[in-house]
């Protein structure tokens, strides 16, 4: 659900029995430019309440949706977009079973404070043997090198990149010449601990990193990695060099024009390349699934590099249901549908 300001009534997409309803066709009359325009741009005109009941919609939610979708026509533009392939669904395969697990969760002793790639290796050979499949993950979303840590993988600064705190810092090309003991004695402390403490776990693992990155910068397989991985990864390391000078609130960002610092980018690419190698290492030991989140934050590297196609003023949200009777909002900028079509999805 896409919230576009407040009314009194709300969307559900379900009644009280959870089973979705069918809207009528012609629930209510409805009159009206604004109205018709909506109708046209694919704004419903009508939905259910938490209730169940049929809910006409404001026009106020009508005018906010089209201003926010640019909808300055009375039409849409008409694009040709892509069809789907009409080929059959692949046979089911056989039953089997697994686990859902939440990474930063899966604390070991040798843990920095969180669950880590490692553990995961771990757990995954381990439920291998057991007779296990696959193991169900939370998002692994990179977040903004910035204080606070954004400790949601919902709420993730991009959906490409890997978030490093998951990183097994014993375990990057170069840190047996680094001495850890400190940093290993801050990290028991902080794994007594029955919370996890992001901003320390982060802070800790980020010096260790930073040790071992000027001890072997260029560890094998690098450049093949940043070849494959081109201009996207060059961007988002940019885009956290910038977050680490001026924040993560890319809009209210000074015009900068000079360029980032070149050691500090290669830190942040080099860091990327050691997030999937770990992950790598953990995928041959069994078959593993990443949840999907809904979008990205409203400060993060995705919502800038897209900031032409996101609507502003706009938040992604569920409706409301029997527990959240306002409805939530989860602060996600949601694409323009339109503006995509016109890009071609591309």
């Amino acid at each position: 659900m896409a919230r576009a300001g407040r009314s009194d009534r709300h969307a559900g997409a379900a009644g009280l029995e959870g089973r979705p309803r069918r809207l009528p066709t012609r629930t209510v009359s409805r009159t009206g430019l604004i109205s018709d325009r909506a109708r046209r741009w694919g704004i419903l005109p009508a939905y259910h309440g938490w209730q169940g009941d049929v809910v006409e919609t404001p026009p106020q939610v009508e005018r906010a949706m089209l201003e926010a979708m640019g909808a300055a026509t009375e039409r849409p533009p008409r694009l040709r977009g892509p069809r789907l392939p009409d080929d059959p669904c692949w046979p089911a395969p056989e039953r089997t079973w697994g686990w859902a697990v939440q990474l930063y969760a899966l604390r070991s002793r040798d843990s920095w404070g969180i669950g880590d790639l490692a553990d995961l290796r771990r757990f995954a050979r381990w439920s291998r043997r057991a007779g296990a499949s696959l193991i169900l993950l939370n998002p692994l979303g990179a977040q903004t090198p910035t204080l606070p840590y954004q400790p949601s993988p919902y709420y993730a600064s991009t959906r490409r990149f890997r978030n490093v705190v998951y990183l097994r810092v014993e375990d990057v090309d170069g840190a047996e010449h680094v001495d850890l003991a400190p940093a290993r004695n801050e990290a028991r402390v902080l794994n007594g601990e029955r919370r996890i403490d992001y901003d320390r776990v982060f802070q800790l693992k980020t010096r260790a990193l930073e040790q071992v990155f000027r001890i072997a910068p260029e560890p094998r397989g690098l450049d093949s990695y940043l070849r494959v991985q081109g201009r996207a990864l060059r961007n988002f390391a940019n885009f956290n060099v910038r977050c680490e000078r001026h924040g993560p609130a890319w809009r209210s960002w000074p015009h900068d024009s000079a360029e980032p610092d070149r050691n500090r980018v290669a830190y942040h690419m080099w860091l990327q390349f050691h997030v999937d190698r770990q992950l790598a290492r953990a995928s041959r030991e069994i078959g593993l699934i990443t949840d999907v989140p809904v979008g990205f934050a409203s400060d993060g590297f995705d919502s800038w590099r897209w900031r032409e196609y996101v609507a502003p003023h706009m938040r992604v949200g569920a409706p409301p249901d029997e527990f959240f009777r306002d409805g939530q909002d989860w602060g996600l900028p949601p694409f323009n549908p339109w503006l995509l079509r016109r890009a071609r999805w591309e």
